[in-house]
């Protein structure tokens, strides 16, 4: 069968039926060892209808995540006190991802424990793109309140708020210099 024929069966993308041949499925590598099958599979309708978990998840990859859009991948960095949280994540967006621990050091002196989930969909990538997503961060990511039902909006905030801690909102009046 062809990876389009595999995609349309298995209702998922052709990148993500490509990317679990060539890196994780059972397949014979280099002098000839079998490598156990182990499928990676993102949950790529998960934005296909908005609900409390996915406005959520929007929120917390606009604070915590980002992508590559020529790989379609999408990855979510943390401190590893934070471990719980992303295991949940991973639970509902890409539940057969591992969650990869590391060490991060910041100008020679302090060492971060940290952790991340990456996965590949293309679905989602694109619905990220389509959002105002981009390869690197830049300050100036979309709100995106307007895009999110109403309902789902305290959802989609908590996912900012467990990201990045917090929101500020100020209501600011300026002063007015009398001329003369």
């Amino acid at each position: 069968k062809t990876y389009k024929d595999m995609s349309k069966e298995l209702d998922i993308s052709k990148s993500t039926i490509s990317y679990n041949a060539i890196n994780n499925l059972d397949i014979i590598r280099g002098r000839g060892k079998k490598i156990e099958a182990r499928t990676i599979i993102a949950n790529d309708n998960i934005f296909s209808e908005w609900n409390r978990n996915n406005a959520y998840i929007l929120g917390f990859l606009i604070t915590d995540g980002s992508i590559q859009t020529e790989r379609n991948r999408i990855n979510i960095g943390l401190s590893i006190k934070d471990i719980d949280l992303l295991s949940n994540i991973r639970d509902i967006i890409s539940p057969n991802s591992n969650i990869r621990e590391y060490d991060i050091t910041i100008k020679n002196y302090d060492t971060y424990k940290c952790c991340e989930l990456r996965f590949t969909s293309e679905p989602i990538s694109s619905f990220l793109q389509n959002l105002g997503f981009q390869n690197k961060k830049t300050g100036n990511e979309p709100l995106l309140l307007n895009k999110i039902p109403s309902e789902y909006h305290y959802d989609y905030l908590r996912g900012i708020i467990d990201g990045d801690g917090c929101i500020c909102i100020r209501n600011r009046q300026r002063k007015r210099k009398n001329g003369g």
